[in-house]
């Protein structure tokens, strides 16, 4: 065989190599591609799933006056539906007939068309046989991730009597038994709320942050006779005790007001929501932050 067969052979060798890597590329590029894919559709589910990133509501559902808003919520996330919009029109009162939960990564925003007149109220409910010792709080259980934005809108507490502190607590409970990660947030902007015991009930949050923002806000303060042992104050943040608070919470405020009459009777940031009713802003600011638990007042 002479030298330019030998040659000959060696570069169809090469260029029968060249094009098995060039198909192994194409094929290697076309995995590549899928798996980006694929991971981009993985990011866009989980900020859905687990970070509650949506800011737009993608249902609409419309109270109407002195109606039941449990049915029209639930079927919404039922159907798919991540933030869900619910329209309070003027002269337009709607509660809850039982505890709506808001799914992990979901939100919801309340809008009302006019403050003094778009209603939400929070009413009691008697718990099995237990009479007036059994007093449940018709709320919104709000899971990791998820988020609840109040835009002009009246939210009420409406008062109870002189009964002890009930099983529930607040028109919003941040749920301590949920295990999704993911930032919880609670916005409400010009809104006015008419409070006895609490605003957000903080059973406590295992992952993440959760942050509650209000903006030139009103909160009023109800007298409910003999609701707390030691205090008839309201708070914006009720909380059990300081070793049920949870991970890290923030609250941010601008221009809002807080009713006080006296030095017990007055909405502050934080209480103690289970009997005692007790003023908890100065105690908690004061503890020192630990890895796993902070709270910011600014």
């Amino acid at each position: 065989m002479t030298i330019e067969q030998r040659l000959a052979e060696v570069i169809q060798s090469c260029e029968s190599l060249t094009a098995t890597v060039e198909q192994t590329i194409d094929k290697i590029n076309a995995r590549v591609l899928l798996a980006e894919t694929e991971f981009q559709n993985f990011q866009t589910q989980a900020n859905r799933k687990y970070l509650g990133t949506l800011s737009k509501p993608d249902k609409v559902v419309t109270a109407h006056d002195q109606e039941d808003v449990y049915d029209k919520l639930v079927e919404a996330y039922r159907s798919g539906h991540q933030f869900v919009q619910l329209e309070i029109p003027e002269n337009t009162t709607c509660y809850l007939n039982k505890v709506v939960s808001i799914p992990a990564g979901c939100g919801l925003m309340i809008q009302g068309a006019d403050i003094q007149s778009s209603v939400f109220e929070a009413k009691r409910k008697t718990n099995y046989q237990d009479g007036d010792r059994g007093v449940m709080i018709n709320t919104f259980y709000i899971r990791a991730g998820s988020s609840i934005v109040c835009n002009s809108v009246q939210l009420k507490q409406k008062p109870l009597g002189g009964f002890a502190a009930p099983y529930g607590h607040g028109i919003f409970l941040i749920d301590e038994n949920s295990d999704e990660p993911g930032s919880t947030a609670i916005k409400l902007r010009e809104c006015k709320a008419d409070i006895y015991d609490c605003l957000v009930y903080f059973q406590g949050n295992r992952l993440g942050m959760v942050n509650i923002q209000a903006q030139k806000c009103d909160f009023n303060l109800v007298d409910n006779q003999q609701w707390f042992q030691s205090s008839k104050s309201a708070g914006l943040i009720g909380l059990r005790s300081w070793s049920d608070q949870g991970a890290i919470m923030s609250f941010v405020g601008n221009d809002n007001s807080f009713d006080k009459s006296s030095d017990t009777e007055k909405v502050c940031h934080f209480i103690e929501a289970f009997n005692s009713g007790k003023d908890l802003t100065s105690t908690l600011l004061a503890t020192p932050a630990s890895e796993d638990r902070m709270i910011l007042v600014v």
